[in-house]
């Protein structure tokens, strides 16, 4: 068989271009190399993180920086950590040049999940009307699980009662709802009496027991146990409304709810964010002894975290608590977060928490 010169020709072209390809392809890889620092992180990352608006401005218009995550750590995207530092302008900016709102971390976490972690309403908000999805899930949950499971304001989980999630009410249960967030015992009990019911829940599915006990509204608490409301209700996340009453600092409901028969260690099995944690989170003193004296356990352990109270004490800084927590027994060597690699005195150490570090 004869190769003519056409056959060579075309060989040699297509060698050629092939070979082009590569080169370019290898290019753009050591482009992208080259955009990461010693800790992982590119350009606009580290100008986000350092809040340096000038220069994010300046980065934002390479395009192959947009959607670049870190190389190390969760993977987190330039998004990500604006959405987690409540950075709506910049938010605003990245999604306008493309960026892509859905993108996930290592832990499956996208932009949503990260402005829940942070606790950053606003930018929740502007996520949402983006379409971000409300649905997604990682380990940590949805971003209205992660919102309640991490105990944030209800101003953070407002922007929720506007999307897909939020059960459609009828009109007696929304005014029950509104008379109890209005404190008004009166209608309250005037609906419940027609036939609602006292466990109602929220579009959320917060029942009314809770939302009252967070509010400290003791009288409306106590109307409701009165009508039937069962104390044990929880929410979407495990969480009851002793755990939140304890976590907003309302001693007397504490005490209402405990003495009207509350279980002092209700949670779920998905995330078991129990009465104790709440406190702990809360920081009053007073009502993690009242727990712990009404058979709180010390060594309950969140599913997530593999957390105690004592460690979800310190890592929101109350020191006082986690003394009281090491008084009533709680072991501050053992091990959470992260595979169980820290102790509550590796944590006080972080968190400069000097007489519990040593």
């Amino acid at each position: 068989m004869t190769i003519t010169n056409n056959y060579i020709i075309t060989v040699w072209i297509i060698g050629f271009y092939f070979a082009m390809i590569l080169q370019t392809y290898s290019q753009s890889n050591a482009t992208l190399v080259s955009y990461y620092d010693d800790n992982g992180r590119t350009p606009l990352i580290n100008a986000i993180i350092t809040k340096d608006i000038e220069n994010v401005e300046y980065l934002i218009e390479n395009k192959e920086l947009i959607d670049l995550a870190e190389r190390d750590g969760l993977q987190g995207t330039p998004l990500m950590y604006a959405a987690s530092m409540g950075w709506e302008q910049i938010c605003k900016a990245l999604l306008q040049k493309g960026a892509s709102i859905d993108q996930v971390d290592i832990n499956n976490d996208h932009a949503l999940n990260w402005a829940a972690f942070g606790g950053q309403a606003s930018v929740i908000e502007l996520l949402l009307k983006e379409n971000a999805s409300v649905q997604h899930s990682s380990k940590h949950g949805t971003a209205v699980e992660v919102v309640e499971r991490l105990w944030h304001a209800d101003s953070v989980i407002e922007p929720f009662y506007n999307t897909s999630i939020a059960r459609q009410l009828s009109d007696s249960e929304r005014k029950l709802l509104k008379a109890q967030n209005a404190n008004d015992i009166k209608n309250v009990s005037r609906w419940l009496k027609q036939g609602l019911s006292a466990d109602q829940k929220d579009a959320l599915g917060r029942p009314l027991i809770l939302l009252a006990s967070k509010k400290g509204q003791l009288e409306m608490v106590r109307t409701l146990i009165t009508l039937g409301a069962n104390v044990d209700e929880m929410n979407r996340v495990g969480q009851s409304a002793l755990a939140w009453a304890a976590k907003n600092g309302n001693t007397e409901v504490v005490e209402l709810l405990l003495n009207s028969g509350a279980n002092p260690n209700q949670t779920d099995t998905k995330y078991a964010l129990s009465p104790l944690i709440g406190a702990a989170v809360g920081g009053k003193p007073i009502i993690g002894q009242k727990l712990l004296v009404n058979g709180a356990e010390i060594t309950h352990r969140d599913v997530i975290n593999n957390a105690e109270a004592l460690h979800w004490a310190i890592l929101y800084g109350n020191e006082d608590f986690a003394k009281i927590l090491v008084k009533y027994g709680a072991d501050p060597y053992d091990k959470a977060l992260e595979q169980n690699q820290y102790t509550a005195v590796d944590l006080a150490r972080n968190y400069q928490l000097e007489e519990l570090s040593n």
